[in-house]
């Protein structure tokens, strides 16, 4: 049987308004927290989205400034690679000219060791250290130190090209770095929160090992380029100084070869009329030995004409001794008779004494001729080789003395203390506008005339 439970005990009258009071006004209490509470997270609410907002706005802002300035070195980058480039590639066709003028010099030294080698062949006399040997001498040790001072320059255009390709490879790096690292920013500055593969990540503001300062990374790309631009000045300068060489040697190699070829056609000349006067020796010695054996066979006819003129006397004096008695006396033919044959034999001695006179004089003449006929035949010689010599340079070399463009040649003498047929020629070109080898040689014959010593011919 259900019963029911009373409360043993009742709450008072003012408890319970006590306890209302109370409850209202720990709900105000509640309601006015909770409003705090509301006003302060709508306030952080909107500053954390106002922050963030503007946080991601700035961070944007910077990104697109790094970009420009990444931009900015780029392209400072890109004109250091152009001006490497183009360096590189200058310097390397001066490097190719100057190798090739060091190939191209083979051809004037192969022809100056056959010329000096056959010079050597010269014989007797002829066989001497002349004018054109020394040009030749001098013509081969300077092309010995011209090669060498081109070497030297190629090895230093290598050496800077290396120094080149280096700093062309630093800049390079550097400019692919800053490809990729302009790719990631651009990426980040055009990234938003909706993009895909936003999420969070572990300890993204960790500092990874190797990171420089922003002065750091202005001053690498500021020294590579500061190197590049170094090395190109530096490269110029080799440019200039190879230039400058190679013109140098050009111009030495090209006043040697003129002097080298003046030396040979006034050797030439030389031997010309040392050959005319050997000749004309040898024919006037062969015509006095003419003479001379003329002399000799009519001096025997003489000889021969007394020696029976003698036998004649002689034999009137011994017939006469055999007269008689008292006509065997002195007589006035005797005494002629024997005044005769006296006579006879001191011409005949006489005769005698200048025909060996003669036969002495005849063999000098004849050991002079072929003396002369020796000197000529080494004249021949030295004249033919010569003038292979001059033939092998004017082939080989198309003449080491160019003349062509004379108006720019400086007249100045090619050897000093000598006359040249470079300056008659630069007058001559001035006149007819037309000069030749032939007519060098024909002023340089003069030239050599006008200074050779007079020889008196007897």
């Amino acid at each position: 049987m259900a019963s029911i439970s009373k409360n043993p005990c009742k709450f008072k009258l003012p408890d319970w308004f006590i306890n209302s009071s109370a409850m209202s006004c720990n709900s105000l209490w509640q309601r006015d927290v909770s409003e705090n509470i509301r006003q302060d997270t709508r306030a952080l609410r909107l500053s954390s989205q106002l922050r963030t907002k503007w946080d991601n706005y700035h961070n944007t802002t910077r990104l697109a400034d790094r970009l420009d300035m990444i931009e900015g070195y780029k392209d400072i980058l890109e004109f250091a690679r152009t001006m490497l480039d183009e360096e590189i590639e200058q310097l390397s066709s001066a490097k190719e000219a100057m190798e090739k003028q060091i190939q191209d010099m083979q051809v004037p030294e192969d022809c100056n060791i056959e010329c000096l080698t056959i010079r050597d062949r010269r014989r007797g006399i002829d066989f001497a250290k002349d004018k054109a040997e020394i040009e030749l001498r001098k013509e081969q040790d300077l092309l010995f130190e011209s090669r060498k001072r081109l070497q030297r320059k190629v090895d230093e255009a290598l050496k800077q090209l290396l120094q080149l390709q280096e700093a062309r490879q630093m800049v390079l790096k550097d400019l692919q770095d800053k490809n990729e690292t302009f790719e990631i920013d651009a990426q980040q500055y055009k990234l938003t929160k909706d993009c895909p593969g936003v999420s969070f990540k572990v300890n993204p503001t960790r500092i990874p090992d190797g990171t420089t300062t922003l002065k750091q990374w202005e001053n690498f790309t500021k020294c590579n380029f500061q190197r590049a631009e170094s090395e190109v000045k530096a490269s110029q300068r080799l440019c200039n100084a190879i230039f400058a060489t190679m013109k140098d040697v050009e111009n030495s190699l090209d006043a040697q070869g003129r002097a080298a070829d003046f030396a040979l056609r006034q050797r030439t000349h030389e031997d010309e009329l040392a050959l005319d006067e050997l000749k004309w020796r040898l024919k006037k010695t062969e015509e006095e030995i003419e003479e001379m054996i003329n002399d000799l066979d009519k001096l025997e006819l003489e000889m021969q004409s007394e020696a029976q003129m003698m036998k004649l006397a002689q034999t009137r004096l011994e017939r006469r001794t055999y007269r008689p008695g008292a006509d065997l006396c002195r007589d006035q033919p005797q005494y002629g008779l024997t005044d005769e044959v006296n006579q006879l034999n001191s011409s005949r001695n006489s005769l005698l004494y200048k025909q060996a006179e003669c036969r002495h004089q005849l063999h000098a003449l004849e050991a002079t001729r072929n003396r002369l006929k020796e000197g000529v035949a080494i004249k021949e010689n030295s004249l033919r080789i010569d003038t292979n010599c001059l033939e092998l340079r004017k082939t080989r070399m198309n003449g080491s003395g160019r003349y062509e463009g004379l108006d720019e040649v400086n007249c100045a003498k090619l050897m000093a203390g000598h006359p040249t047929g470079d300056e008659a020629v630069c007058e001559a070109t001035r006149l007819d506008k037309v000069p030749t080898y032939t007519k060098l040689d024909a002023i340089a014959s003069a030239c050599a005339l006008e200074n050779s010593p007079k020889k008196v011919v007897q």
